[in-house]
Parts: structure tokens; C-alpha cells; sequence
């Protein structure tokens, strides 16, 4: 007795998903992989290893947000444009994954000079175009500054490449108590750790 054939349609359906699946596996191989837990300053994902505040990028003052959960370190391509920064291609493809799903990035700003608490640090910072948050410094540049976030307190303690240890005031993670205008991404003439009003 023989089998009854399996339905076109259902088998046309198991081939895409194959050729999907595969797809799938050969992009995951061409690529790295890194994850951003918050894209928006509206929906920051606060944890006890999370703090925002204003830092110095080149000449400017910002908000950043200092996230032990995310991978890599990450700046808005608004920012970028707005600063005049140099972009450099990542030596492969960056897969991050975010609340808002998969984003592609594969560009990069080496060497950002950073100021914070008038002391002065660099950062290499991915280039992420759907970032609403200006600067967010991930796990590893923490780490290798030996930050310690006391989420409770708003504070974090860092090291300079000088042995210094400092500790930085964070500010509110939300909106709510700052002014914002629409549109805006840094901060002119910022003073460190001042509540500061945006401008365009």
C-alpha cells in the first residue's frame, strides 16, 4: 500500500522555511551579535544597573546612559551628524537586538573624546540610526573604567586612565523632570551635572 503524497501547498511551505531558516543561520554567521535594551529616553528599561546623566561628547553636552546590560556602546546617528563625526566601517555587521526587534549597524566612531566629571575618557561608539537616546555606554566600556552603578543612589564610580576614582551624580532616567523640545538630541553649553534645559 502506498503512502499518499504530501500536499504541494504544504510542501512549498516546508521549503520556504527551510530556505528561511538557512538564510537565517548564514546571516547570523556573517555577523556579530549585541543587544541595547533601551532605545528612547520615554522608555529607558531602569534597573539597579542602569543610570543616565550628562556627559561632555567633544564640545558638547549630552544625555548618556550608563547600561551594564547592554553589549556594545552606542551613539544616535542624529548625534553623529550634529557633531560632525568621523564614521568608520565595524569590521563586520552588527546584529543588535532591541525592544524595537533586529537593527543593522556597521558603522562606528572611534576614539570619542568624553568628559565626565571634568575628567577625561574615550569611547569607540556604534552608530545606531533608530536611537532616540543620544549616547548609551555599554558593559564593556563600564568595565574597563571599573564603574560600579549604585542604581539606588543615582551614582556610579569610575576609574581614569590615570587611576583617579570618581564618583558621578546621574540624573532623573525619565523626561518628566527635565524641559525637552521636540526634536532635540544634545545639550549646548551643558554644565557636567547641572539639570539642564535642551536647546536646539
Amino acid at each position: 500500500m502506498s503512502c499518499p503524497s504530501e500536499n504541494p501547498q504544504r510542501q512549498k511551505r516546508k521549503r520556504r522555511a527551510h530556505k528561511k531558516g538557512t538564510q537565517a543561520r548564514k546571516l547570523q554567521r556573517n555577523h556579530d551579535r549585541g543587544r541595547l535594551n533601551s532605545m528612547d529616553r520615554d522608555k529607558i528599561h531602569e534597573s539597579m544597573k542602569t543610570i543616565g546623566g550628562y556627559i561632555q561628547v567633544g564640545n558638547e553636552g549630552v544625555f548618556a546612559l550608563f547600561d551594564h546590560s547592554a553589549s556594545h556602546s552606542f551613539i544616535s546617528s542624529k548625534l553623529v551628524e550634529e557633531l560632525k563625526l568621523e564614521k568608520l566601517p565595524t569590521r563586520r555587521p552588527l546584529i543588535v537586538y532591541t525592544p524595537e526587534g533586529e537593527v543593522l549597524a556597521d558603522q562606528m566612531c572611534k576614539n570619542v573624546k568624553l568628559q565626565i566629571k571634568e575628567e577625561n575618557f574615550t569611547a569607540t561608539l556604534i552608530v545606531l540610526k533608530s536611537m532616540d537616546i543620544p549616547v548609551v555606554l555599554g558593559n564593556g566600556w563600564i568595565c574597563a573604567h571599573k564603574g560600579v552603578i549604585q542604581g539606588n543612589q543615582c551614582t556610579m564610580l569610575l576609574t581614569t586612565s590615570s587611576g583617579k576614582r570618581i564618583e558621578y551624580q546621574g540624573a532623573p532616567l525619565t523626561t518628566e523632570e527635565i524641559e525637552v523640545l521636540p526634536g532635540d538630541v544634545y545639550f549646548k553649553d551643558a554644565t557636567i551635572n547641572d539639570k539642564i534645559r535642551l536647546t536646539t
